[in-house]
Protein backbone atom coordinates (compact mmCIF):
# COMPACT_ATOMS: atom_id res chain seq x y z
CA UNK A 1 0.00 0.00 0.00
CA UNK A 2 1.46 3.43 -0.92
CA UNK A 3 2.60 5.66 1.87
CA UNK A 4 0.04 8.47 2.33
CA UNK A 5 2.88 10.89 2.88
CA UNK A 6 4.21 10.09 -0.57
CA UNK A 7 0.81 10.57 -2.15
CA UNK A 8 0.31 13.85 -0.33
CA UNK A 9 3.72 15.24 -1.16
CA UNK A 10 3.85 14.11 -4.80
CA UNK A 11 2.94 17.57 -6.22
CA UNK A 12 5.55 19.12 -3.98
CA UNK A 13 8.11 16.56 -5.07
CA UNK A 14 7.28 17.13 -8.71
CA UNK A 15 7.65 20.87 -8.16
CA UNK A 16 10.92 20.32 -6.29
CA UNK A 17 12.15 17.99 -9.05
CA UNK A 18 11.30 20.54 -11.76
CA UNK A 19 13.00 23.38 -9.88
CA UNK A 20 16.03 21.19 -9.18
CA UNK A 21 16.31 20.26 -12.85
CA UNK A 22 16.16 23.94 -13.81
CA UNK A 23 18.81 24.78 -11.20
CA UNK A 24 20.97 21.90 -12.41
CA UNK A 25 20.75 23.00 -16.04
CA UNK A 26 21.48 26.65 -15.24
CA UNK A 27 24.33 25.68 -12.91
CA UNK A 28 25.77 23.32 -15.54
CA UNK A 29 25.73 25.99 -18.23
CA UNK A 30 27.10 28.71 -15.94
CA UNK A 31 29.79 26.51 -14.43
CA UNK A 32 30.78 25.17 -17.84
CA UNK A 33 30.98 28.66 -19.28
CA UNK A 34 32.86 30.02 -16.25
CA UNK A 35 35.33 27.14 -16.22
CA UNK A 36 35.79 27.53 -19.96
CA UNK A 37 36.50 31.23 -19.57
CA UNK A 38 38.90 30.64 -16.69
CA UNK A 39 40.57 27.89 -18.67
CA UNK A 40 40.90 30.14 -21.70
CA UNK A 41 42.35 32.90 -19.52
CA UNK A 42 44.87 30.44 -18.11
CA UNK A 43 45.64 29.17 -21.59
CA UNK A 44 46.17 32.71 -22.85
CA UNK A 45 48.41 33.49 -19.91
CA UNK A 46 50.46 30.33 -20.43
CA UNK A 47 50.53 30.96 -24.17
CA UNK A 48 51.83 34.50 -23.63
CA UNK A 49 54.56 33.18 -21.34
CA UNK A 50 55.50 30.50 -23.86
CA UNK A 51 55.47 33.00 -26.73
CA UNK A 52 57.66 35.39 -24.76
CA UNK A 53 60.25 32.69 -24.02
CA UNK A 54 60.24 31.51 -27.63
CA UNK A 55 60.57 35.06 -28.96
CA UNK A 56 63.58 35.66 -26.75
CA UNK A 57 65.24 32.48 -27.99
CA UNK A 58 64.58 33.44 -31.62
CA UNK A 59 66.02 36.89 -30.97
CA UNK A 60 69.18 35.24 -29.69
CA UNK A 61 69.37 33.31 -32.96
CA UNK A 62 68.66 36.24 -35.29
CA UNK A 63 70.65 39.04 -33.63
CA UNK A 64 74.13 37.58 -34.32
CA UNK A 65 73.22 37.23 -38.00
CA UNK A 66 71.95 40.81 -37.96
CA UNK A 67 75.28 41.99 -36.56
CA UNK A 68 77.14 40.03 -39.24
CA UNK A 69 74.99 41.68 -41.89
CA UNK A 70 75.75 45.17 -40.61
CA UNK A 71 79.47 44.43 -40.34
CA UNK A 72 79.72 43.09 -43.91
CA UNK A 73 77.69 45.91 -45.37
CA UNK A 74 80.70 48.15 -44.80
CA UNK A 75 82.99 45.70 -46.63
CA UNK A 76 80.88 44.75 -49.63
CA UNK A 77 82.88 47.05 -51.91
CA UNK A 78 85.94 44.80 -51.42
CA UNK A 79 86.74 42.17 -54.06
CA UNK A 80 85.88 38.52 -53.38
CA UNK A 81 89.55 37.62 -53.13
CA UNK A 82 89.80 39.72 -49.99
CA UNK A 83 86.42 38.68 -48.54
CA UNK A 84 86.04 34.95 -49.04
CA UNK A 85 88.25 33.88 -46.13
CA UNK A 86 86.57 36.39 -43.85
CA UNK A 87 83.12 35.17 -44.96
CA UNK A 88 84.05 31.55 -44.32
CA UNK A 89 85.37 32.38 -40.88
CA UNK A 90 82.31 34.44 -39.92
CA UNK A 91 79.92 31.69 -41.09
CA UNK A 92 81.87 29.01 -39.27
CA UNK A 93 82.06 30.88 -35.97
CA UNK A 94 78.35 31.67 -35.75
CA UNK A 95 76.33 28.62 -34.75
CA UNK A 96 73.05 29.48 -36.44
CA UNK A 97 74.43 31.01 -39.64
CA UNK A 98 74.33 28.59 -42.54
CA UNK A 99 76.06 30.80 -45.12
CA UNK A 100 77.00 34.36 -46.04
CA UNK A 101 77.18 35.77 -49.55
CA UNK A 102 78.23 39.13 -51.00
CA UNK A 103 76.58 39.83 -54.33
CA UNK A 104 78.14 41.79 -57.15
CA UNK A 105 76.51 42.58 -60.49
CA UNK A 106 78.30 39.77 -62.33
CA UNK A 107 79.39 37.35 -59.64
CA UNK A 108 78.89 36.18 -56.03
CA UNK A 109 81.34 35.70 -53.18
CA UNK A 110 80.09 32.79 -51.04
CA UNK A 111 81.29 31.78 -47.57
CA UNK A 112 81.97 28.13 -48.47
CA UNK A 113 81.58 27.97 -52.27
CA UNK A 114 83.96 30.83 -52.90
CA UNK A 115 83.52 32.82 -56.07
CA UNK A 116 80.50 32.13 -58.28
CA UNK A 117 80.60 33.67 -61.73
CA UNK A 118 76.91 34.54 -61.97
CA UNK A 119 74.53 36.52 -59.76
CA UNK A 120 71.24 34.62 -59.93
CA UNK A 121 69.68 35.96 -56.74
CA UNK A 122 66.92 37.80 -58.59
CA UNK A 123 65.78 34.52 -60.16
CA UNK A 124 64.91 32.74 -56.91
CA UNK A 125 64.68 35.34 -54.14
CA UNK A 126 61.10 36.11 -52.96
CA UNK A 127 59.87 39.64 -53.76
CA UNK A 128 59.56 40.55 -50.08
CA UNK A 129 63.30 40.11 -49.53
CA UNK A 130 63.98 43.75 -50.29
CA UNK A 131 61.06 45.03 -48.19
CA UNK A 132 61.31 42.95 -45.01
CA UNK A 133 64.11 42.88 -42.44
CA UNK A 134 63.68 39.11 -42.37
CA UNK A 135 62.38 36.66 -44.98
CA UNK A 136 61.33 33.02 -44.55
CA UNK A 137 61.82 30.53 -47.43
CA UNK A 138 61.06 26.81 -47.57
CA UNK A 139 64.22 26.07 -49.63
CA UNK A 140 66.88 27.70 -51.78
CA UNK A 141 68.99 26.69 -54.80
CA UNK A 142 72.05 25.84 -52.77
CA UNK A 143 70.38 23.67 -50.12
CA UNK A 144 67.15 22.14 -51.37
CA UNK A 145 64.14 21.34 -49.11
CA UNK A 146 65.61 23.02 -46.08
CA UNK A 147 63.99 26.15 -44.72
CA UNK A 148 66.02 29.24 -44.05
CA UNK A 149 65.70 32.78 -42.79
CA UNK A 150 67.23 35.43 -45.08
CA UNK A 151 68.63 38.81 -44.10
CA UNK A 152 69.39 41.16 -47.01
CA UNK A 153 71.10 44.48 -47.08
CA UNK A 154 71.79 46.02 -50.46
CA UNK A 155 70.36 47.35 -53.66
CA UNK A 156 66.63 46.96 -54.40
CA UNK A 157 67.40 45.23 -57.71
CA UNK A 158 69.50 42.62 -55.84
CA UNK A 159 72.55 43.45 -58.03
CA UNK A 160 74.74 44.34 -55.10
CA UNK A 161 74.45 43.58 -51.40
CA UNK A 162 74.99 41.13 -48.51
CA UNK A 163 72.83 38.06 -47.78
CA UNK A 164 73.03 36.16 -44.50
CA UNK A 165 71.25 32.80 -44.41
CA UNK A 166 70.17 31.39 -41.02
CA UNK A 167 69.67 27.62 -40.76
CA UNK A 168 65.91 26.87 -40.50
CA UNK A 169 66.31 23.44 -38.88
CA UNK A 170 67.22 25.10 -35.60
CA UNK A 171 63.91 26.95 -35.69
CA UNK A 172 62.07 23.68 -36.44
CA UNK A 173 63.61 22.11 -33.35
CA UNK A 174 62.85 25.07 -31.11
CA UNK A 175 59.26 25.36 -32.37
CA UNK A 176 58.72 21.61 -31.87
CA UNK A 177 59.92 21.76 -28.28
CA UNK A 178 57.75 24.77 -27.53
CA UNK A 179 54.69 23.09 -29.10
CA UNK A 180 55.16 19.90 -27.12
CA UNK A 181 55.68 21.85 -23.91
CA UNK A 182 52.57 24.00 -24.26
CA UNK A 183 50.37 21.46 -26.06
CA UNK A 184 49.59 24.21 -28.56
CA UNK A 185 50.63 25.07 -32.06
CA UNK A 186 53.64 27.38 -31.89
CA UNK A 187 54.51 29.09 -35.14
CA UNK A 188 57.21 31.48 -36.34
CA UNK A 189 55.50 34.02 -38.59
CA UNK A 190 57.63 36.06 -41.00
CA UNK A 191 55.67 38.19 -43.40
CA UNK A 192 53.10 36.03 -45.18
CA UNK A 193 54.82 32.75 -44.29
CA UNK A 194 54.81 30.67 -41.12
CA UNK A 195 57.04 27.87 -39.91
CA UNK A 196 55.53 24.97 -37.91
CA UNK A 197 57.85 22.91 -35.75
CA UNK A 198 55.88 19.70 -35.18
CA UNK A 199 54.86 19.45 -38.83
CA UNK A 200 58.28 20.66 -40.01
CA UNK A 201 56.86 22.70 -42.82
CA UNK A 202 56.44 26.26 -44.04
CA UNK A 203 52.84 27.32 -44.72
CA UNK A 204 50.87 30.44 -45.45
CA UNK A 205 50.38 32.47 -42.29
CA UNK A 206 46.69 32.93 -43.18
CA UNK A 207 46.09 29.18 -42.69
CA UNK A 208 47.00 29.27 -38.98
CA UNK A 209 44.31 28.77 -36.33
CA UNK A 210 43.20 31.85 -34.36
CA UNK A 211 45.95 32.99 -32.04
CA UNK A 212 45.83 32.53 -28.28
CA UNK A 213 48.87 34.75 -27.97
CA UNK A 214 51.29 36.53 -30.27
CA UNK A 215 54.44 38.56 -29.70
CA UNK A 216 56.12 40.66 -32.36
CA UNK A 217 59.88 41.01 -32.37
CA UNK A 218 61.72 44.11 -33.61
CA UNK A 219 63.88 41.68 -35.61
CA UNK A 220 61.07 41.23 -38.12
CA UNK A 221 59.29 38.08 -36.99
CA UNK A 222 56.33 37.15 -34.81
CA UNK A 223 55.76 34.21 -32.49
CA UNK A 224 52.15 33.06 -32.60
CA UNK A 225 50.58 30.40 -30.41
CA UNK A 226 47.28 28.90 -31.55
CA UNK A 227 44.98 26.29 -30.03
CA UNK A 228 46.25 23.07 -31.49
CA UNK A 229 42.99 21.25 -30.53
CA UNK A 230 44.95 19.24 -28.04
CA UNK A 231 42.70 20.47 -25.21
CA UNK A 232 39.62 18.53 -26.26
CA UNK A 233 40.25 15.97 -23.53
CA UNK A 234 40.75 18.69 -20.94
CA UNK A 235 37.62 20.42 -22.22
CA UNK A 236 35.63 17.21 -21.79
CA UNK A 237 36.90 16.88 -18.25
CA UNK A 238 35.90 20.47 -17.50
CA UNK A 239 32.36 19.89 -18.71
CA UNK A 240 32.22 16.59 -16.86
CA UNK A 241 33.28 18.35 -13.67
CA UNK A 242 30.68 21.07 -14.31
CA UNK A 243 28.03 18.37 -14.77
CA UNK A 244 29.08 16.68 -11.52
CA UNK A 245 29.00 19.91 -9.51
CA UNK A 246 25.72 20.98 -11.09
CA UNK A 247 24.22 17.57 -10.38
CA UNK A 248 25.25 17.74 -6.73
CA UNK A 249 23.82 21.24 -6.50
CA UNK A 250 20.58 20.02 -8.07
CA UNK A 251 20.38 17.14 -5.57
CA UNK A 252 20.98 19.51 -2.69
CA UNK A 253 18.29 21.82 -4.04
CA UNK A 254 15.87 18.91 -4.43
CA UNK A 255 16.36 17.63 -0.89
CA UNK A 256 16.33 21.14 0.54
CA UNK A 257 13.05 21.94 -1.22
CA UNK A 258 11.55 18.63 -0.12
CA UNK A 259 12.66 19.30 3.42
CA UNK A 260 11.20 22.80 3.33
CA UNK A 261 8.26 21.97 1.07
CA UNK A 262 7.37 18.51 2.40
CA UNK A 263 3.98 17.35 3.73
CA UNK A 264 4.36 19.48 6.84
CA UNK A 265 4.86 22.64 4.81
CA UNK A 266 2.00 21.61 2.50
CA UNK A 267 -0.36 21.24 5.45
CA UNK A 268 0.70 24.52 7.01
CA UNK A 269 0.31 26.34 3.72
CA UNK A 270 -3.10 24.74 3.19
CA UNK A 271 -4.27 26.05 6.56
CA UNK A 272 -2.92 29.52 5.83
CA UNK A 273 -4.63 29.60 2.42
CA UNK A 274 -7.92 28.18 3.71
CA UNK A 275 -7.78 25.13 1.47
CA UNK A 276 -9.53 23.06 4.15
CA UNK A 277 -13.30 23.21 4.41
CA UNK A 278 -16.03 21.45 6.39
CA UNK A 279 -18.86 19.13 5.48
CA UNK A 280 -21.60 17.93 7.80
CA UNK A 281 -23.34 14.53 7.69
CA UNK A 282 -26.71 14.55 9.42
CA UNK A 283 -27.44 12.15 12.29
CA UNK A 284 -31.03 10.97 12.64
CA UNK A 285 -33.02 9.30 15.39
CA UNK A 286 -33.98 5.93 13.93
CA UNK A 287 -37.25 5.79 15.87
CA UNK A 288 -38.87 8.78 14.15
CA UNK A 289 -36.17 9.85 11.63
CA UNK A 290 -35.89 13.31 13.16
CA UNK A 291 -32.58 15.08 12.71
CA UNK A 292 -30.71 15.32 15.99
CA UNK A 293 -27.35 16.64 14.82
CA UNK A 294 -24.46 16.08 12.45
CA UNK A 295 -20.89 14.84 12.35
CA UNK A 296 -18.27 17.41 11.28
CA UNK A 297 -15.99 16.14 8.50
CA UNK A 298 -12.93 17.99 7.23
CA UNK A 299 -12.06 18.09 3.54
CA UNK A 300 -9.04 19.40 1.63
CA UNK A 301 -9.13 20.75 -1.90
CA UNK A 302 -5.48 20.87 -3.01
CA UNK A 303 -4.79 23.50 -5.70
CA UNK A 304 -2.93 20.95 -7.86
CA UNK A 305 -4.17 17.51 -6.87
CA UNK A 306 -7.78 18.37 -6.19
CA UNK A 307 -9.60 16.68 -3.33
CA UNK A 308 -7.28 14.79 -0.98
CA UNK A 309 -8.80 11.82 0.84
CA UNK A 310 -9.19 12.49 4.59
CA UNK A 311 -7.34 9.33 5.60
CA UNK A 312 -4.32 10.60 3.62
CA UNK A 313 -4.03 14.11 5.02
CA UNK A 314 -5.02 13.06 8.55
CA UNK A 315 -2.30 10.41 8.50
CA UNK A 316 0.14 13.02 7.18
CA UNK A 317 -0.86 15.46 9.94
CA UNK A 318 -0.31 12.74 12.56
CA UNK A 319 3.08 11.76 11.15
CA UNK A 320 4.28 15.37 10.91
CA UNK A 321 3.05 16.40 14.36
CA UNK A 322 0.40 18.78 13.00
CA UNK A 323 -2.75 16.88 13.94
CA UNK A 324 -3.49 19.05 16.99
CA UNK A 325 -2.91 22.23 14.98
CA UNK A 326 -5.15 20.87 12.22
CA UNK A 327 -7.88 20.11 14.78
CA UNK A 328 -7.67 23.66 16.10
CA UNK A 329 -7.97 24.89 12.53
CA UNK A 330 -11.15 22.80 12.25
CA UNK A 331 -12.43 24.50 15.41
CA UNK A 332 -11.75 27.91 13.83
CA UNK A 333 -13.64 26.98 10.66
CA UNK A 334 -16.48 25.56 12.75
CA UNK A 335 -16.77 28.76 14.75
CA UNK A 336 -16.95 30.89 11.59
CA UNK A 337 -19.59 28.73 9.91
CA UNK A 338 -21.88 28.12 12.89
CA UNK A 339 -21.49 31.33 14.88
CA UNK A 340 -25.03 32.39 13.85
CA UNK A 341 -26.64 28.95 14.03
CA UNK A 342 -30.36 29.11 14.70
CA UNK A 343 -32.85 26.47 15.69
CA UNK A 344 -33.33 23.97 18.43
CA UNK A 345 -30.81 21.80 20.19
CA UNK A 346 -28.33 20.39 17.68
CA UNK A 347 -25.63 17.84 18.48
CA UNK A 348 -22.31 18.36 16.68
CA UNK A 349 -19.85 15.46 16.59
CA UNK A 350 -16.19 16.47 16.28
CA UNK A 351 -13.45 13.88 15.66
CA UNK A 352 -10.40 14.28 17.90
CA UNK A 353 -6.90 12.82 17.67
CA UNK A 354 -4.99 10.77 20.22
CA UNK A 355 -2.22 13.39 20.30
CA UNK A 356 -4.74 16.00 21.38
CA UNK A 357 -6.00 13.71 24.07
CA UNK A 358 -2.54 13.01 25.47
CA UNK A 359 -0.95 16.47 25.32
CA UNK A 360 -3.25 17.84 28.06
CA UNK A 361 -4.85 20.63 25.99
CA UNK A 362 -8.02 18.88 24.83
CA UNK A 363 -10.28 20.11 27.61
CA UNK A 364 -9.07 23.69 27.28
CA UNK A 365 -9.55 23.74 23.50
CA UNK A 366 -13.00 22.14 23.63
CA UNK A 367 -14.21 24.52 26.33
CA UNK A 368 -12.92 27.47 24.30
CA UNK A 369 -14.82 26.21 21.24
CA UNK A 370 -17.96 25.59 23.25
CA UNK A 371 -17.84 29.14 24.54
CA UNK A 372 -17.66 30.57 21.02
CA UNK A 373 -20.51 28.51 19.57
CA UNK A 374 -24.21 29.25 20.05
CA UNK A 375 -25.71 27.78 23.21
CA UNK A 376 -28.08 25.53 21.27
CA UNK A 377 -25.18 23.50 19.85
CA UNK A 378 -24.26 20.45 21.88
CA UNK A 379 -20.64 19.40 21.32
CA UNK A 380 -19.90 15.68 21.10
CA UNK A 381 -16.21 14.75 21.28
CA UNK A 382 -15.63 11.63 19.17
CA UNK A 383 -12.63 9.49 20.05
CA UNK A 384 -11.76 6.10 18.56
CA UNK A 385 -11.67 3.04 20.72
CA UNK A 386 -7.96 2.63 19.99
CA UNK A 387 -7.23 6.12 21.39
CA UNK A 388 -8.83 5.25 24.70
CA UNK A 389 -6.93 2.02 25.32
CA UNK A 390 -4.76 2.23 28.43
CA UNK A 391 -5.00 3.42 31.97
CA UNK A 392 -3.71 6.96 31.44
CA UNK A 393 -5.06 9.10 34.32
CA UNK A 394 -4.69 12.23 32.17
CA UNK A 395 -7.08 10.78 29.58
CA UNK A 396 -9.71 9.94 32.17
CA UNK A 397 -9.34 13.33 33.86
CA UNK A 398 -9.85 15.22 30.59
CA UNK A 399 -12.90 13.16 29.65
CA UNK A 400 -14.43 13.75 33.07
CA UNK A 401 -13.75 17.48 32.87
CA UNK A 402 -15.30 17.72 29.42
CA UNK A 403 -18.40 15.84 30.50
CA UNK A 404 -18.74 17.99 33.59
CA UNK A 405 -18.65 21.06 31.33
CA UNK A 406 -21.54 19.74 29.23
CA UNK A 407 -19.56 18.18 26.40
CA UNK A 408 -20.70 14.68 25.53
CA UNK A 409 -18.28 11.84 24.73
CA UNK A 410 -18.63 9.25 21.97
CA UNK A 411 -16.47 6.24 21.17
CA UNK A 412 -16.04 6.19 17.38
CA UNK A 413 -15.52 3.05 15.25
CA UNK A 414 -16.61 0.90 18.17
CA UNK A 415 -15.85 -2.79 17.74
CA UNK A 416 -12.55 -2.32 15.91
CA UNK A 417 -10.47 -1.94 19.10
CA UNK A 418 -9.70 -4.25 21.99
CA UNK A 419 -11.05 -2.44 25.04
CA UNK A 420 -12.01 -4.58 27.97
CA UNK A 421 -15.54 -4.42 29.37
CA UNK A 422 -14.27 -3.32 32.77
CA UNK A 423 -12.32 -0.43 31.22
CA UNK A 424 -15.32 0.71 29.15
CA UNK A 425 -17.49 0.76 32.27
CA UNK A 426 -15.12 3.24 33.90
CA UNK A 427 -15.09 5.64 30.95
CA UNK A 428 -17.43 8.66 31.08
CA UNK A 429 -18.96 7.89 27.65
CA UNK A 430 -22.41 8.84 26.30
CA UNK A 431 -22.47 7.14 22.90
CA UNK A 432 -21.03 4.15 21.13
CA UNK A 433 -20.67 4.64 17.35
CA UNK A 434 -20.87 1.27 15.60
CA UNK A 435 -18.26 1.03 12.84
CA UNK A 436 -19.70 0.89 9.32
CA UNK A 437 -17.91 -2.37 8.56
CA UNK A 438 -20.35 -4.17 10.88
CA UNK A 439 -23.33 -2.39 9.36
CA UNK A 440 -22.36 -3.28 5.78
CA UNK A 441 -22.00 -6.93 6.86
CA UNK A 442 -25.79 -7.12 7.17
CA UNK A 443 -26.17 -7.14 3.38
CA UNK A 444 -23.13 -9.23 2.55
CA UNK A 445 -23.88 -12.11 4.89
CA UNK A 446 -20.44 -11.73 6.44
CA UNK A 447 -19.45 -13.52 9.62
CA UNK A 448 -19.32 -10.06 11.21
CA UNK A 449 -23.13 -9.82 11.19
CA UNK A 450 -23.49 -11.78 14.47
CA UNK A 451 -20.79 -9.56 15.96
CA UNK A 452 -23.03 -6.55 15.30
CA UNK A 453 -25.78 -8.00 17.52
CA UNK A 454 -23.21 -8.62 20.25
CA UNK A 455 -22.01 -5.02 20.04
CA UNK A 456 -25.59 -3.73 20.30
CA UNK A 457 -26.23 -5.90 23.37
CA UNK A 458 -22.97 -4.68 24.95
CA UNK A 459 -23.91 -1.06 24.40
CA UNK A 460 -27.30 -1.54 26.01
CA UNK A 461 -25.69 -3.35 28.95
CA UNK A 462 -23.28 -0.42 29.47
CA UNK A 463 -26.23 1.98 29.42
CA UNK A 464 -24.94 3.90 26.43
CA UNK A 465 -26.87 5.09 23.42
CA UNK A 466 -25.86 3.62 20.07
CA UNK A 467 -25.21 5.33 16.75
CA UNK A 468 -24.72 3.25 13.60
CA UNK A 469 -22.43 4.62 10.88
CA UNK A 470 -22.54 3.93 7.15
CA UNK A 471 -26.24 3.01 6.73
CA UNK A 472 -26.81 2.65 3.02
CA UNK A 473 -29.85 0.42 2.55
CA UNK A 474 -33.41 0.10 3.88
CA UNK A 475 -32.67 -3.41 5.12
CA UNK A 476 -29.82 -2.11 7.30
CA UNK A 477 -31.99 0.70 8.66
CA UNK A 478 -34.87 -1.66 9.54
CA UNK A 479 -32.58 -4.14 11.28
CA UNK A 480 -30.86 -1.50 13.40
CA UNK A 481 -34.15 0.14 14.33
CA UNK A 482 -35.61 -3.22 15.31
CA UNK A 483 -32.58 -3.96 17.51
CA UNK A 484 -33.03 -0.72 19.41
CA UNK A 485 -30.17 1.31 17.94
CA UNK A 486 -31.08 4.92 18.74
CA UNK A 487 -29.28 6.89 16.02
CA UNK A 488 -27.93 6.43 12.52
CA UNK A 489 -26.09 8.20 9.74
CA UNK A 490 -25.15 7.27 6.20
CA UNK A 491 -25.81 7.77 2.52
CA UNK A 492 -29.26 6.20 2.92
CA UNK A 493 -30.32 9.35 4.74
CA UNK A 494 -27.96 12.07 3.58
CA UNK A 495 -24.48 12.56 2.23
CA UNK A 496 -22.00 14.98 3.86
CA UNK A 497 -22.74 18.57 2.77
CA UNK A 498 -21.48 22.12 3.37
CA UNK A 499 -23.11 24.32 6.01
CA UNK A 500 -25.37 26.36 3.65
CA UNK A 501 -26.69 23.15 2.09
CA UNK A 502 -27.20 21.68 5.56
CA UNK A 503 -29.40 24.63 6.52
CA UNK A 504 -31.54 24.13 3.41
CA UNK A 505 -31.70 20.40 4.01
CA UNK A 506 -32.80 20.90 7.62
CA UNK A 507 -35.55 23.25 6.49
CA UNK A 508 -37.18 20.36 4.63
CA UNK A 509 -36.20 17.65 7.07
CA UNK A 510 -39.25 18.25 9.33
CA UNK A 511 -41.81 17.39 6.68
CA UNK A 512 -39.69 14.49 5.49
CA UNK A 513 -39.43 13.17 9.03
CA UNK A 514 -43.24 13.30 9.43
CA UNK A 515 -43.71 11.43 6.17
CA UNK A 516 -41.15 8.84 7.20
CA UNK A 517 -42.79 8.43 10.61
CA UNK A 518 -46.15 7.82 8.92
CA UNK A 519 -44.56 5.15 6.75
CA UNK A 520 -42.97 3.50 9.75
CA UNK A 521 -46.23 3.35 11.69
CA UNK A 522 -48.06 1.91 8.71
CA UNK A 523 -45.50 -0.84 8.65
CA UNK A 524 -46.26 -1.48 12.32
CA UNK A 525 -50.03 -1.59 11.60
CA UNK A 526 -50.79 1.74 13.33
CA UNK A 527 -52.64 4.85 12.16
CA UNK A 528 -50.90 8.17 12.04
CA UNK A 529 -51.82 10.74 14.72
Amino acid sequence: MPNPLNVLSSPTRRRALLLSMVVTLIAFLLLGWLMSQLSKADERQLAMASASRTEQLFNDMVLPARRQLLALDKLRHLPCSELKDKLAKMAALEKYTRSIAVFYPDHVCHSFLGRLDENRLATWAPPELIHQPLTLVASNPIVQDRPALLLWRGEPDLSRGVLVVIEGLYFYDLLGQASRFSNDQVALVVGSKAMLGLQKQVVDAASLAPALARIKSPQGFEVQISDGHSHSSASHWRWLLAALVAGLLGLFCYFALNRREGPKAELKRAMERNEFFLHYQPVLALEDLSVTGAEVLMRWRHPVQGLIAPDIFIRAAEDTGLIVELTRHLFTLLEKELAQWEGGRFKLGVNLAAEHLHDGTLTRDLLALKGRLPANIQLVAELTERQLIGEDPLVLKQLQDCRAAGIQIAIDDFGTGHSSLAYLERLPVDYLKIDKSFVSALDSGSVQAPVLEAIIQLGHRLGMELLAEGIETERQAQFLRAKGVEYGQGYFYARPMPAPTLRQWLATAGSAAAANLTALRKEAGKKPD
